[in-house]
């Protein structure tokens, strides 16, 4: 499981989901997703049942379609300290570093997560068989 540690709350607000026990079975759903197609399903439940999404929630959705995709790069902590973001992994090598801008908020906090686990799927990606992995394939 990755800690997301990002100096913001992404509260479910309560004017649009009263229920206190609605919105702890929310939080305790988002928590468990492990994979982006069971994220996909309860987000597409959540509109179903409670109608349009605010800001709020879908950075909340947001927030786990990240922590879900650092956890499959196989980072253990995603933490926000002073203008930068730290990604954590058991192997101290592959520990990764991405600039923010000063004052980032919520939006582009998540942003540039989004950018930085672009590239890291990107490398990633090339260095699997059938990969660029920086060589163009050979023709026999």
């Amino acid at each position: 499981h990755c800690t997301m540690n990002l100096r913001f709350q992404f509260r479910i607000p309560g004017n649009w989901l009263e229920d206190v026990r609605r919105r702890m079975w929310l939080y305790k759903r988002c928590s468990s997703v492990s994979d982006l197609d069971t994220l996909d399903r309860l987000r597409a439940e959540v509109r179903d049942r409670f109608g349009a999404l605010p800001r709020e929630v879908e950075l909340l959705f947001q927030h786990v379609r990240l922590r879900v995709r650092a956890e499959a790069l196989s980072y253990t902590a995603v933490i926000r300290e002073g203008d930068s973001l730290r990604l954590e992994s058991d192997d101290k090598n592959r520990s990764f570093r991405s600039p923010l801008a000063p004052g980032a908020g919520p939006s582009e906090v998540l942003e540039s997560l989004e950018m930085a686990l672009s590239a890291l799927e990107a490398v990633v990606l090339s260095q699997k068989p059938g990969g660029s992995g920086g060589r163009a394939a050979e023709v026999t």
